[in-house]
Formats: structure tokens, sequence, C-alpha cells
């Protein structure tokens, strides 16, 4: 199997647009303005890659999936209510693309396997104002071997 990983990239992206239904923005780049909430973007982050013989290699390609929930414009202007509903929006937008990766476990065949996606929940302050935010990191992994 060849390394494409724009086409993986591409997979992750087509998978999230078409099963997530929760999201009204998606990117394949660090974004900085959205044209709605909740936001996605996916960036790649880095690869591994793991010798196991002289004609066999596991690489292992590593994706963010960033999700945004704006809470308010400033944080003077965020109250409980605010709070309270961007934790449930965001509940529901990092479970179903948990999900839709669950089941997506070869990426149609571009990959061998898809590792289980952690994730990670924060607080930030970006040019959109005071967000939730959460990322999900997803590892791609693809056995090459040489012909």
């Amino acid at each position: 199997m060849a390394t494409d990983i724009n086409n993986l990239k591409s997979q992750i992206l087509n998978r999230i647009s078409t099963n997530v239904t929760t999201i009204q923005d998606v990117a394949g780049y660090d974004k900085v303005v959205f044209s709605g909430f909740p936001a996605v973007t996916v960036t790649t982050t880095d690869n591994e890659n793991e010798f196991w013989s002289t004609g066999e290699n596991q690489r292992a390609f590593n994706f963010d999936i960033d999700i945004y929930q704006q809470i308010g414009k400033d944080t003077q202007s965020v109250d409980d209510n605010a709070r309270q509903s961007a934790e449930r929006i965001m509940g529901n937008v990092v479970s179903e693309i948990i999900d839709a990766f669950d089941d997506y476990v070869e990426f149609g065949g571009a990959a061998d396997f898809v590792r289980a996606a952690p994730s990670t929940w924060d607080y930030m302050e970006s040019s959109e104002g005071f967000m939730r935010h959460s990322k999900i990191r997803l590892q791609v992994v693809q056995l090459y071997t040489t012909s």
C-alpha cells in the first residue's frame, strides 16, 4: 500500500462530512473564521514508522480532529446556560465522530486499521470568542511492504 497522507486526510474529512450530522463547518486546515458552530478542523500532526522486517514497515499517521463550540463572544458574556449548552453539544459531536470511525476500521481500503480515538477537552479563547474545545487524536495505520 503506497503512502498518501492527503488521501487519508480526505477520507477523514469525507467521513465527518457524511456521517456527523451535528456540525456546521468542517475544514482540512486550522481555520480562523468558522461559518457556524460546532465547527471541526482536521490537521495532520505527525507519523510514526516502525521497522518490522527488511520488506515491511508499520506506518501510523496521526491526525488531530479539533472540535469548537462557541460559548460566547467573550468571557464576560458567558453564563451558566451557555456553558451547559456547549457541554451538551460537545458531547454529542465527540460521540458522533468517535462512532463514525469505530465502524470504519479500514478506511474503505485506504488503511489496514485505525486505533481507538482518545479525546481531550478544554476551554479556549480565539478571535471567534470563548469556546469549548475538544481534540480527538485519530491514528491511521498502514502496513508498508516493498515489492
